[in-house]
């Protein structure tokens, strides 16, 4: 069984230290258990790595390097981004791009911003994108950032424009409730009425969690502010 934590070093220490005796895992029987702790920083680990050896769990840890920008690096980024294009294309019910062409010539993945995956991603999202609408792909990570960043603000435009009584609410204060729900990671509705009714966030708080959902439905029954 494999067990995996993402952001593990946002988790608390307390709730990573019980992980290992979840009831869970302890069902398994003589299955092999392997836990894969993703994290940006591993400030966290040592302290926990302790308490887990202390437990006679076997631990290892690997740094994962940037995607190089020599020859055999900016392979792997072309690699990576014509991996995601397909799969981008594939989700997003298009045709196929010509056989040997997943990645726009234009696009110079041997740029530095490029050395991080999520920066490959968009890359490949960006260009299978401009060309369903016949638009010239971004080249660079900032303009790859721009296009998608302008895309997601049309979106937001459209949806607005579909429900009148939303109509007073600006792109500016749009924008401050998306940067909400990434900060608290959805909260129910009292919680999210109290949070947007500052006055930063304008005079209609209830219309501007109703776009907000439009645009981003939750996932989870009962919450708003999806991230």
């Amino acid at each position: 069984m494999l067990v995996l934590v993402d952001y593990a070093d946002r988790w608390p220490d307390e709730a990573l230290r019980l992980l290992p005796g979840h009831e869970h895992l302890a069902d398994v029987g003589a299955l092999p258990v392997r836990m894969l702790l993703l994290a940006r920083t591993d400030a966290f680990w040592p302290a926990l790595r302790d308490d887990l050896d202390k437990n006679g769990y076997a631990c290892t840890a690997h740094h994962l390097p940037l995607l190089g920008a020599d020859v055999p690096g900016v392979q792997e980024r072309r690699h990576s981004c014509g991996v995601a294009a397909a799969e981008f294309t594939r989700r997003l019910q298009l045709d196929a791009p010509p056989p040997g062409q997943p990645v726009p010539s234009e696009l110079d993945l041997s740029a530095p911003g490029f050395g991080l995956v999520l920066a490959v991603h968009m890359a490949a999202l960006a260009s299978v994108l401009a060309r369903r609408d016949g638009q010239q792909p971004p080249r660079t990570p900032g303009e790859v950032s721009r296009f998608l960043l302008n895309r997601e603000r049309g979106h937001w435009t459209k949806m607005a424009a579909r429900a009148p009584a939303t109509a007073t609410i600006s792109e500016a204060l749009m924008g401050r409730a998306v940067l909400l729900a990434t900060l608290v990671q959805r909260a129910s509705h009292r919680d999210a009425l109290t949070l947007v009714s500052r006055p930063e966030f304008g005079t209609d708080p209830q219309g501007l969690l109703e776009l907000h959902e439009r645009c981003y439905p939750p996932t989870v029954p009962g919450l708003v502010l999806e991230p």
